[in-house]
């Protein structure tokens, strides 16, 4: 059972969006929490348009199961800010300022502002259907 990486941007450039909507609605968690919920709402219905606007970008792992490609998990990076209240910052050493200020400036109100990744929710189902 091999994984492979698939950017969903590839997926909508290349196939009919109303293929890949049902292709991304064929992924199911096993657990029914709510936050299982959430991660399946997010993949079946807002997956395509955050990628559309830029909002995040989502890469499926795509394994097989006797011949059958499925969604073994999939998850989404999406740039957001980091803001250091000053009083924070302050009590960061000098070499950790230098370095965090090579990527990032300090706003009006002498916070700290930087922009980094969220790695949103990472979900699983490769043994699912091998039990």
């Amino acid at each position: 059972m091999g994984l492979e990486l698939i950017n969903l941007t590839d997926l909508v450039e290349t196939q009919e969006e109303e293929e890949v909507k049902k292709f991304l609605s064929s992924f199911s968690c096993n657990n029914q929490s709510s936050g299982a919920k959430d991660v399946e709402t997010f993949l079946h219905d807002k997956a395509i348009e955050f990628e559309r606007i830029g909002l995040a970008k989502t890469y499926l792992v795509m394994s097989s199961y006797k011949g059958v490609p499925f969604i073994a998990g999939y998850f989404s990076l999406s740039p957001k800010s980091l803001v250091v209240p000053k009083r924070h910052f302050q009590k960061l050493g000098s070499s950790m300022k230098k370095r965090l200020m090579s990527f990032g400036v300090r706003s009006d109100l002498e916070n700290y502002q930087t922009t980094g990744f969220f790695i949103g929710t990472i979900r699983k189902k490769l043994f699912e259907y091998c039990t």
